[in-house]
């Protein structure tokens, strides 16, 4: 009977030293924040999946400043030293602030970076390549392009004016997507995909919007591996198989 009860006693006392040492001599334990985002990722995978992240840590700041710990591994900050340190251009010799393996999710593509998994060089690589299309230069040699669609931009809402059918609003941020999307379509790929011709997103442009709600689902469970396969487990083969067909 006492030698069944050594693993259960072994576990229970692994798991607090874990939770003792995240609390107290964990390398972040001397910053403030709430106990139980001290020593488990619950709260910030509640966090994001409720959608209510952005309000969390504004509310964490003002009740602990501009340093708060939000995971047993993580810190957020709102100084503005701090986002000059971590976001702006770093000077020679400056020191360089890598993101945590976990931000990048996997593409679709192999592997292969795009603009929104890419490693530091590599986003240094495509903004070389691409800076140059957009630079104010360019975009100025474009204006007639894009006041063309700003035109039939215009020209849409006048037609939705002019309806009989007053009773249905109009999304105005839902026509505003179509209006940048299909700028953006012709600039990038030489043409538009049609939303403002069609009064709809273009799948594509549909499945991008669907994936960022994915992806908040998806940054949430890296935290956490298991969840994270049980996330892709459960995805419907159908919605994926679409994603690839879309992203290829």
């Amino acid at each position: 009977m006492l030698l069944s009860t050594i693993p259960l006693s072994l576990a229970i006392a692994g798991i607090s030293w874990c939770l003792m040492w995240r609390l107290f001599f964990h390398p972040l334990s001397k910053f403030p924040g709430p106990k139980l985002a001290a020593i488990s990722n619950l709260p910030y995978i509640k966090w994001s999946l409720t959608g209510e992240i952005h309000s969390k840590l504004q509310e964490l700041h003002d009740r602990y400043g501009d340093v708060a710990r939000i995971r047993p591994n993580a810190l957020t900050y709102r100084s503005v030293q701090a986002w000059t340190d971590i976001y702006s251009h770093r000077k020679s010799g400056a020191l360089y602030f890598g993101k945590v393996p976990h931000f990048y999710i996997p593409s679709s593509s192999g592997g292969a970076a795009n603009l929104v998994n890419a490693s530091d060089a590599d986003h240094s690589r495509q903004n070389r390549l691409l800076s140059h299309a957009f630079s104010e230069r360019s975009l100025r040699d474009q204006e007639k392009l894009i006041l063309g669609y700003i035109d039939l931009f215009i020209r849409r809402l006048g037609e939705y004016a002019d309806r009989k059918d007053e009773s249905k609003p109009l999304d105005l941020v839902r026509w505003r997507n179509f209006l940048t999307f299909d700028i953006i379509g012709n600039l990038t790929f030489g043409e538009p995909f049609g939303c403002l011709g069609d009064s709809q997103y273009y799948p594509w442009v549909a499945t991008m919007f669907q994936s960022i709600k994915t992806g908040a689902f998806l940054r949430a469970f890296s935290v956490c591996p298991i969840l994270a396969l049980l996330l892709r487990t459960v995805m419907p083969k159908e919605t994926v198989l679409q994603f690839y067909m879309l992203s290829g």
